[in-house]
C-alpha cells in the first residue's frame, strides 16, 4: 500500500518489474544485471542507447509499446523509460484517476448496500450507530496536501478499509439473512 502512495525509496517501477514478474520475459538472464546496474547508475542516456535500448526492443517493446496496449508503460523512448527508471511514488494523474474511480465507485456501492440495509427489520438505534458511513474519510484524508506528507500515516487507509469492509459484510449478510431466511422463518 504505502509505495502507491509514497512511492518507495529503494526500488524503481522497472527495477521491480526486472526482478519480478517481467523477468522471465528476458531471453538473457544476464539482461536483468544490466539493466539494474544502469538504474543504480543514474539512467543516463548514453548508457541507455548503448546497452538498455537494444534489450528493451528485443525483449520488451512487443507488448510495451502505446499502439499496443496503452495501459503498459511505454518503453520504446528514453524519456518514458526513464520514467519508470526513476525512484518515487504515483504520479498526481494518476491518482485523480483512482481516486475518481473509487469514489465513484465505492460511493454507489455503499449507496445501494446502505439503501437495502435501511429495509432490515433492526432496532433504529442499531442502524443508526452503524458506523460504515464514517470510515471513509479516514481513506481521503490521507490524500497529499491535507495531512503532513507521513508514509506511515498511508496504513490509516488499510485499517479503515478493513474497517469498512466488515462493516459492509455485516450489511450485507444481515440484508441476504433477512431477506431469505427471515421471512421463511416467520412464515413457518
Amino acid at each position: 500500500m504505502l509505495p502507491s502512495y509514497h512511492g518507495s525509496a529503494h526500488q524503481t517501477r522497472l527495477g521491480t518489474a526486472i526482478k519480478g514478474i517481467m523477468e522471465p520475459n528476458l531471453k538473457y538472464k544476464s539482461d536483468k544485471g544490466v539493466i539494474l546496474k544502469w538504474i543504480q547508475q543514474g539512467t543516463d542516456e548514453p548508457n541507455y542507447n548503448e546497452k538498455i535500448a537494444p534489450i528493451l526492443k528485443r525483449d520488451c517493446v512487443i507488448c510495451h509499446t502505446p499502439s499496443v496496449n496503452n495501459s503498459l508503460p511505454d518503453l520504446t523512448r528514453y524519456a518514458t523509460v526513464f520514467a519508470v527508471a526513476h525512484v518515487g511514488g504515483a504520479k498526481i494523474s494518476a491518482l485523480v484517476c483512482t481516486s475518481h474511480i473509487h469514489l465513484f465507485g465505492i460511493a454507489f456501492i455503499l449507496f445501494l448496500i446502505g439503501k437495502i440495509f435501511l429495509l432490515c427489520d433492526l432496532n433504529i438505534y442499531a442502524k443508526r450507530g452503524h458506523w460504515s458511513p464514517l470510515l471513509r474519510p479516514c481513506c481521503w484524508m490521507c490524500r497529499p496536501g491535507l495531512l503532513p506528507n507521513t508514509p506511515s500515516f498511508a496504513y490509516v487507509v488499510v485499517y479503515c478499509g478493513i474497517l469498512m469492509g466488515g462493516s459492509m459484510g455485516f450489511q450485507i449478510l444481515l440484508s441476504v439473512y433477512q431477506m431469505w431466511f427471515f421471512s421463511v422463518e416467520n412464515a413457518q
